[in-house]
C-alpha cells in the first residue's frame, strides 16, 4: 500500500512538472507571436531544466510502476491496470484523478508544441521569403547555397583523387 501512496506523490510532482512545461512552452509561443526572441534563449535553459526533471521523474515512475506489476501480478504495467488492482478506494479516487489531470495535460502540450512548430515554420518561411525578395537569399534553397554546383564540385574532387 506504501508503494501505491508513493506512485500517487510521484504523478502528483509529474502533473505539477507538465503544467510547468505547458506554461513554459505557452511563454515562448508568445514570445514568437510577437517577435521577442530575447528571451527565447532563456526558456530554452528553462525547458532543458524541465525535461531533466521530467526524465528522473518518469524513471521513478517506471521504477514505482515495476514494483507494483510484481506486487499485484498484474500483466500490464499501466496506470489503468494498477488503479484496477488497488482495494483502496480513495487510492483508486486519487489515481483516476491524477490520470485524468495527466491525459489532459498531456493533450494540452501537444497541442501547444504543434502551435510552436507551426509558428516557427512561418517565421523561417518569412524570413527567407524576404531574404529572397532583397537578393541575399537564392529561394530554391533553405541556406544560400547552390547544392549542385557543391555536389558538382564534390564530384569532381572524388573523382581526381580516385
Amino acid at each position: 500500500m506504501e508503494t501505491i501512496g508513493n506512485l500517487i506523490e510521484l504523478l502528483k510532482s509529474q502533473l505539477a512538472l507538465y503544467k510547468e512545461i505547458k506554461e513554459t512552452l505557452s511563454k515562448e509561443k508568445s514570445f514568437i507571436v510577437s517577435w521577442d526572441f530575447t528571451n527565447i534563449p532563456d526558456l530554452v535553459k528553462e525547458k532543458e531544466n524541465l525535461f531533466r526533471r521530467e526524465k528522473i521523474l518518469e524513471e521513478a515512475r517506471k521504477s514505482l510502476t515495476d514494483r507494483l506489476v510484481a506486487e499485484y501480478s498484474l500483466k500490464e504495467p499501466t496506470l489503468l491496470s494498477i488503479i484496477n488492482a488497488s482495494k483502496n478506494k480513495d487510492q483508486k479516487e486519487e489515481l483516476t484523478k491524477l490520470r485524468e489531470g495527466l491525459s489532459l495535460v498531456a493533450v494540452e502540450i501537444s497541442k501547444e508544441n504543434t502551435a510552436l512548430k507551426l509558428l516557427y515554420s512561418t517565421n523561417i518561411r518569412l524570413i527567407n521569403d524576404l531574404y529572397a525578395k532583397i537578393g541575399i537569399m537564392q529561394t530554391s534553397n533553405k541556406y544560400g547555397m547552390d547544392k549542385s554546383k557543391n555536389q558538382a564540385q564534390a564530384v569532381s574532387t572524388f573523382s581526381a583523387a580516385g
